[in-house]
C-alpha cells in the first residue's frame, strides 16, 4: 500500500484513492464545492453496511470501522461549521441492528421497509427542511438508485460483478463516486476519510479524537443530545414507529 507525504495535499489524496480502485466519477475539485454544502447524509443498510448476506437466525450487521469514519467524518464538519449532519438510514426491512446503531451514534432517522426510497428521501428532507442540494447517500443498488437521482453528492459501492448496473448509474448520472472497497472490507470508513480529507480537517479531526480535547467533548455532548426518530411504511405513509429498547 501506497502513504501519502502530505495528508493535507488534496490531489495526492486523490492519486492515492485512485491508485487503490476508486472512480472519481465527477472531478474531485467539484466534489470539494459540493461537499461543505451538504447537511445529512443518508445511507442504505443491506450492502452498505455489511455484504448483504442475512438469513433467519443471522441478521445483518454493521462494522465498527465504519461507524468510526462516520462519527469522526461529522465531527470534521462540527469543526468546520458548529453543526453536526444529519445521518439517516434507509432499508427496505426491518432490522434491530439499524435501530441499536442509530440510538448508539446518536444518528437523526432510521426508516424501514422503505419500498421507494425516494419517498423516504423526500420525506428526511421535508422533516429537516433540506433540499436536494443538502444531501449526500451511499447506496449499492437497483432499489436505491431512485434516491441517488436526487441527492447532490453520491457514493456507489462498488461490487465487481455488476458492471452492466455501474455502468447504467454512469451513463445516467446517478453516481459521483465509486468505491475502491465493498464489503467486508469497510467502504464506509473509505468514504467519510476521503470526506474529511477533501474539507481539510482530517489532521485536526484525528488530533483531537485522540487526545480528547475539550472541543470533542463539546462535540459528544451536543452529540448525545441527538435522539433518533424512527418510520416505517404503512399504507402508503410514513408513521413513527416507538421503540422503546
Amino acid at each position: 500500500m501506497k502513504f501519502l507525504k502530505d495528508i493535507n495535499n488534496k490531489k495526492q489524496v486523490v492519486d492515492l484513492y485512485k491508485d487503490l480502485g476508486a472512480t472519481f466519477i465527477t472531478p474531485y475539485t467539484e466534489l470539494i464545492e459540493r461537499l461543505p454544502k451538504i447537511k445529512a447524509f443518508v445511507f442504505d443498510w443491506d450492502g452498505v453496511f455489511n455484504a448483504g448476506s442475512k438469513g433467519v437466525s443471522s441478521p445483518s450487521t454493521f462494522s465498527e470501522p465504519d461507524i468510526s469514519g462516520i462519527n469522526l467524518m461529522r465531527y470534521s464538519y462540527y469543526l468546520h461549521y458548529g453543526e453536526i449532519p444529519a445521518v439517516i438510514i434507509i432499508t427496505g426491512e426491518a432490522n434491530d441492528n439499524s435501530v441499536k446503531l442509530a440510538n448508539r451514534e446518536n444518528f437523526n432517522f432510521v426508516y424501514q421497509k422503505v419500498v421507494n426510497k425516494v419517498d423516504a428521501c423526500i420525506d428526511v428532507m421535508s422533516k429537516l427542511n433540506l433540499v436536494a442540494g443538502e444531501v449526500a447517500c451511499v447506496y449499492d443498488d437497483f432499489n436505491d438508485s431512485s434516491m441517488a437521482k436526487i441527492c447532490a453528492l453520491r457514493y456507489l459501492i462498488n461490487r465487481s460483478s455488476s458492471p452492466i448496473f455501474t455502468s447504467y448509474l454512469i451513463n445516467n448520472n446517478f453516481c459521483d463516486y465509486i468505491t475502491a472497497h465493498s464489503q467486508p472490507y469497510n467502504p464506509i470508513r473509505e468514504i467519510c476519510e476521503l470526506n474529511m480529507a477533501l474539507l481539510g480537517k482530517y489532521d485536526e479531526a484525528v488530533n483531537s479524537r485522540t487526545n480528547f480535547d475539550e472541543t470533542y467533548k463539546k462535540y459528544m455532548g451536543k452529540r448525545s443530545v441527538l435522539k433518533p426518530e424512527f418510520y416505517a411504511l404503512h399504507k402508503g405513509t410514513f408513521s413513527e414507529v416507538i421503540i422503546t429498547s
